[in-house]
Parts: structure tokens; C-alpha cells; sequence
């Protein structure tokens, strides 16, 4: 296996780099950056190439070192129930009967404020607690820490209780009948179920809808409570629960896993005979419940571990992973310039505007790009069976199925940790006032998300500066014009100290030129000009700040390639109407720039590093500054030029006036 992997690796890179020259005509696209949540312009090709070659590397990875043993048969494991603490509180009854409780009064909780609740989206505790912190910041927990969906899922603890009362009112086979679960399903009910899911957060317009959120849910708990009376409840949890499915998926790159020893308790139970090669049962918390307190474990081990494992990488579960990758990447498609103005063009030629338009496309789309991602990972499965010489297509494709478990999961996470941390704030307001009916229980019912003055940076017209101070009602306080929309677009913006400062600083970007030229986008200074009886403002253009091609020795390099404009650049901590702000310039390093009074723009010092491509600068304090280097990694620099001195006004606070 790892000759025939490393063959196919080889090949696999050769096609990558044959099509590199494709993407001298890509155009921009939109994608999300480091740090803030934000537009990137990153060509739309290059996007899908980056999303290629993940995949391509995933395989190198997987091929090389992954042997024929695989790592099911020894890894390192430090079993937690061994320490005192852990036992008394991971193994403890009364702990985990705990979390079930709460667990379900969060669940009926989230149920009732979606039916009786204000409907106001940001009102209301449903959309919060479903959208942001269950499926971003839970998904995030599984896969970092560990499955604990597995025990306190609300739908199984509701069953076991529903079950355990029916056989105490004398009905002995409870509510379970005896029908097998077909083989021939496989995962593909939970799949069905998770794409209903994917298609109301992308797809279906009312997806924020808090009482549209409660009957998904009790339609969900209808489904699935129906399968687990049909087929048992660990036959369903395990192949026909969407979420039980994908959050076992998540679970194998967790540092954590539960093992039961010898097998005794598992030699009844199907997931342990079809998903486990050794004597020990893994990740089976049905058989873990059943183990004697001797023969379990809660073990640590080597993040991502578990991925190795063969086993369990059936027809249904590839397309499952497939499916969880393809999504993500579908929810950033649709806020690229080609997808909207793709659905432009068909709904104009069809005639279909309106919501029944916008669902017909969208869920055309929701099914096109997963059968997308199926050709390019088949394409890639195909290239190693033929460089392989006689191995099965399905063989080599259940292999490397798991190899996409972590580009889903760094997508997921790259795609939604902003949202995540800005609008996962609001919980605190909606701790206190669930409802939306104007109560404060914990005295947190008037916490806010301000985020002060956004600069809008648009791609080829005026910048706007909005007050989001009431982000319910944002508030357009001024626009400043752009000097040359036909050459580069506004990439990013700051009104320094809230808006009170008296300049605004934009920056302009045009990537992929060898050449530097006056197209190129420059460090922009705008004089705020107060417009009388009017709270409004006017935003008049100073000063330019472009880089030339030149020596290295002066700073400046011969040629370029992603261009010759800045990327993200950062105030200096002492900035009060002007001062020194450092900027990353790609291949032409870092930049530090001094503002005057008057607006004007001049560099007092710079750092080029060899074969670098300096994507950000960051101000740590006075003199030290963060950069981020493509290449390169994070550089650490010390300026010691002047324009430091003076007192800290806080200019540069990130989410406080930046774009």
C-alpha cells in the first residue's frame, strides 16, 4: 500500500502542476481570511485549486504513512478513569445523569421559545443556541475534545426515559420491536436526513425563523424516535441518526476515545463486528454502557489517531464525508461574484425570480456540488488504482475516505469561528431574556455585540462608513469616493478611535501583476469633514501611497507575483490624527508608514524578507509587530524608527472601527 500510494501521490502532483497555468486568467472571488470575518479576493480558481490539492495532500498523507497495520493495533493511550478526579466524575452516575438532564431542558427550552417566543431572530433563544453554538461550536467541540454528543443526545435520553417507563407499567418489550435494520441501507437514511438539514440552513429562507426552527425539530424527533422504535434504538442511533452519524465522523480526530477491553460486552453487537478489527471495542458507547466498570476506558490519545482506524468506510459513509465537505464549501460558493451572478443569469433566462426561483437553484446547487467533490475524489481514487496496478476502485476510495475528515473540519471551522465568537455573544442577553419578552433573570438581559463603526471596503465603488454602535439599525454616516474603480477595489478599511479620529485609512488591492504600475491599489488617506446640521460626514482623499519595483537592497523588489498592493495593514497604538501604521506588501515585505497632519503618507522603515509574501501586520506593542507570512510563517519584528512615542489612545483595537 504505501509504494502504490506514493506512485499515485506522484502522479496525483504532476496533474496538479500540469493545470497551474489555468490560473493566470482566474478572476476574483471571495473567500474568507485569517483573524477577522471578512472578503478576501482570492481568485475563485485558485480557491478550487487549494481545494483540490487538499485533497491531493490528504492522499500523499494517508499513502505514506499509513501502513498496511494500520494505527488500529497500537497507539499510545492514557486511560483518564485511572485518576481519582475522572473517576468521580466522568464515571460518576450522578454526573453523567446531570448533563442527560440538562442536556433535555435545554432541548425543551430551545422547543417552547421557538413556538411561544418573540420571533425576532436575535431575540429569540432558538436560532442562537441551533445555528451558532449546537451546530458551529459543538461540532468544534466533538471533534477537539470528544464525542459527548453520544451521551447527552436530547432525542436517545427522552427515548431511554419514554422506554423505561413503558416497561414499568408492565409492557416488557418496552418500546423496541424486533425488526431488523436492512443492510442494504446503510448510512444513507441519516444522509437524507443531514442533507434536509444542510438545505434549511442554506436553502430554505425561513431557516431563522425561530418557530419555523422548533417544527423542524419536532419533525426531526417524529423521524427519529419513529426508526428507533422500528429498529432499536442503538441500530438507529447508529446508521439512521444524521447526527449520531456525523459526529461519530467528527469523534475519530478527537484526542479522546472510549474503549472497551477484552469484548466481552460487545459480543452481541453489530457496530463492534463490523467496525472493529481487534479484541477491544472502540467508540461503541452502547457497549460501553453495557462493559462492567473493569473493563472500560476513557482514554487520551494522539489527535487524529482514530482517522487511521480502519473499518466502518462503507459506500454510505464515503458519500457522508463527501457530503460534509461538499457543504461547507456550497455555503461559501454561494457569496462568490460567479455563483450570484450565475443564479442571475438563469433566473433572467427563466423567468423564475422569487423564492420558488431562488429554492429551485439552490437546491440544484445543494446536489451539484457534492457530485462534484464525488468526481474530483474519484478522479483522484481512480489515478491510484491505475498507478496501483490491480487494487479495487472501492478498496482505494474506503482507504482514503477518512483523509476528508479534516478538511471538513477545518473548513467548518475557517468558514464559521467568526460567527461563532461575534454572534455567539449573544447568549449572555439571551440567558436572562430566552423569550424575547423583555425579562433579565441573571441581570445580562442589556448585554450587547457593538461593534462600534464598520468601513464597508465594496469592490469597485465608494466606501461607506456604517454606525452598527445599535446593529439592529445601522446607520450610513459618510462615503468616500473611489479614485479608481476601474483599477482596483477597496480591500479593507479603519476609521482609527471609533470614528473619532479625523482621517479614515483604506487600502486598495490588483493582484497576480509581475509589475508594478499606477493600476496597482495604494495605502489611501481620507480627511473626515463633518458635515454641518446633518450627522453626517464627507470623506475627501489626500494622499496615495503606492511601492515600485526596484533593488532588494533598497527594499524594493525586481518582480512580483501576487502584485505589488498591500493586504491587511494596522494602526500604531499611540495614533491620534495620523501617525505610523505597518502593512503587509506581499512580496515587498512589510511596510512602516508615517501619516501627517496634513494626510501625506511616507516610508520611515521597512522589513524584506527572502522568498516571503507578508499577507498582515499586526502592532503587539510600541515596537513589536506580528506579521504574517504565506511563506513564511508568523515573522516577529522590532521597529525602531521613530513615531512610537507618545500616549497609547487604543487605535488599533481589532473589531473597532476596522473593515
Amino acid at each position: 500500500m504505501p509504494a502504490l500510494a506514493r506512485r499515485a501521490a506522484t502522479a496525483s502532483v504532476a496533474v496538479l502542476l500540469w493545470s497551474v497555468p489555468a490560473l493566470a486568467d482566474a478572476r476574483p472571488s471571495l473567500a474568507h481570511g485569517f483573524g477577522q470575518r471578512y472578503d478576501l479576493p482570492v481568485p475563485l480558481w485558485l480557491y478550487l485549486y487549494g481545494a483540490a490539492g487538499a485533497v491531493l495532500l490528504s492522499f500523499v498523507v494517508f499513502g505514506l504513512f499509513v501502513g498496511e497495520r494500520g494505527a488500529a493495533h497500537g497507539y499510545p493511550r492514557l486511560n483518564l478513569l485511572r485518576f481519582g478526579f475522572f473517576r468521580a466524575t466522568m464515571a460518576s452516575r450522578a454526573f453523567v445523569s446531570g448533563l442527560r438532564l440538562a442536556s433535555v431542558a435545554l432541548f425543551v427550552l430551545v422547543i417552547l421559545t421557538g413556538l411561544l417566543g418573540d420571533q425576532t431572530p436575535v431575540l429569540n433563544l432558538a436560532p442562537t443556541i441551533v445555528w451558532v453554538i449546537w451546530w458551529v461550536g459543538f461540532s468544534l467541540f466533538v471533534a477537539l475534545a470528544g464525542n459527548l454528543w453520544a451521551i447527552v443526545n436530547p432525542l436517545k435520553v427522552v427515548f431511554e426515559w419514554a422506554d423505561g417507563l413503558v416497561r414499568r407499567l408492565g409492557v416488557d418489550e418496552g418500546l423496541e420491536s424486533d425488526a431488523p435494520y436492512p443492510a442494504s441501507w446503510d448510512v444513507w437514511p441519516a444522509l437524507a436526513l443531514f442533507f434536509v438539514f444542510v438545505w434549511v440552513e442554506l436553502v430554505f429562507p425561513g431557516s431563522a425563523t425561530p418557530r419555523n426552527i422548533a417544527f423542524f425539530i419536532l419533525l426531526y424527533c417524529s423521524v427519529t424516535w419513529a426508526g428507533m422504535s422500528l429498529f432499536g434504538k442503538e441500530a438507529w442511533l447508529r446508521k439512521g441518526e444524521a447526527f449520531s452519524v456525523f459526529f461519530s465522523i467528527l469523534a475519530r480526530f478527537a484526542p479522546t476515545e472510549v474503549r472497551v477491553k477484552g469484548g466481552k460486552a460487545c459480543e452481541e453487537c453489530d457496530a463492534c463486528e463490523s467496525e472493529s478489527e481487534d479484541e477491544d471495542c472502540v467508540n461503541c458507547y452502547g457497549c460501553f454502557v453495557r462493559a462492567t466498570p473493569g473493563e472500560r476506558e476513557l482514554n487520551l490519545r494522539p489527535p487524529a489517531v482514530g482517522l487511521l482506524r480502519s473499518g466502518g468506510t462503507s459506500g454510505g459513509r464515503l458519500a457522508f464525508m463527501v457530503f460534509m465537505l461538499a457543504s461547507v464549501t456550497y455555503d461559501g460558493l454561494l457569496a462568490t461574484p460567479l455563483w450570484v451572478s450565475g443564479m442571475f443569469y438563469l433566473q433572467s433566462v427563466t423567468g423564475s425570480f422569487g423564492v420558488l426561483g431562488s429554492l429551485f437553484y439552490g437546491t440544484l446547487g445543494l446536489v451539484a456540488v457534492p457530485l462534484l467533490f464525488f468526481g474530483l475524489y474519484a478522479g483522484f481514487v481512480k489515478l491510484c488504482q491505475v498507478m496501483g496496478g490491480g487494487a479495487s476502485f472501492w478498496g482505494l476510495a474506503g482507504a482514503f475516505a477518512y483523509s476528508l475528515v479534516p478538511i471538513a473540519l477545518a473548513y467548518q471551522a475557517a468558514h464559521y469561528y467568526t460567527l461563532l465568537i461575534l454572534e455567539g455573544q449573544n447568549l449572555f442577553a439571551l440567558a436572562s431574556d430566552p423569550f424575547g419578552w423583555g425579562w433579565d433573570l441573571f441581570g445580562t438581559g442589556g448585554y450587547e455585540v457593538k461593534e462600534g463603526f464598520l468601513v464597508t471596503s465594496p469592490i469597485s465603488d465608494s466606501f461607506q462608513i456604517l454606525d452598527v454602535r445599535n446593529p439592529l439599525k445601522p446607520k450610513v454616516l459618510g462615503r468616500g469616493a473611489h479614485p479608481q474603480p476601474e483599477s482596483f477595489l477597496f480591500h479593507s478599511g479603519v476609521w482609527p478611535r471609533s470614528g473619532g479620529d479625523k482621517f479614515v485609512m483604506m487600502q486598495g488591492e490588483k493582484n497576480f501583476k509581475p509589475r508594478c504600475d499606477k493600476g496597482q491599489g495604494p495605502v489611501m488617506s481620507y480627511r473626515a469633514i463633518d458635515v454641518p446640521n446633518s450627522n453626517r460626514y464627507r470623506f475627501e482623499l489626500l494622499d496615495r501611497y503606492r511601492v515600485e519595483n526596484g533593488a532588494y537592497a533598497n527594499g524594493d523588489p525586481a518582480v512580483n507575483a501576487l502584485g505589488c498592493s498591500a493586504h491587511w495593514f494596522e494602526v500604531h497604538p499611540t495614533w491620534k490624527d495620523g501617525g505610523m501604521l505597518a502593512a503587509g506588501y506581499y512580496e515587498h515585505g512589510t511596510h512602516f508608514l508615517k501619516v501627517a497632519d496634513d494626510g501625506e503618507i511616507t516610508r520611515k522603515g521597512y522589513f524584506l524578507p527572502n522568498a516571503g509574501s507578508t499577507s498582515a501586520a499586526y502592532w503587539i506593542n510600541r515596537n513589536v509587530v506580528y506579521t504574517v507570512d504565506y511563506t513564511r510563517g508568523i515573522d516577529i519584528l522590532r521597529y525602531t524608527g521613530p513615531g512610537t512615542d507618545g500616549p497609547i489612545t487604543g487605535a488599533n483595537q481589532r473589531g473597532t472601527g476596522r473593515g
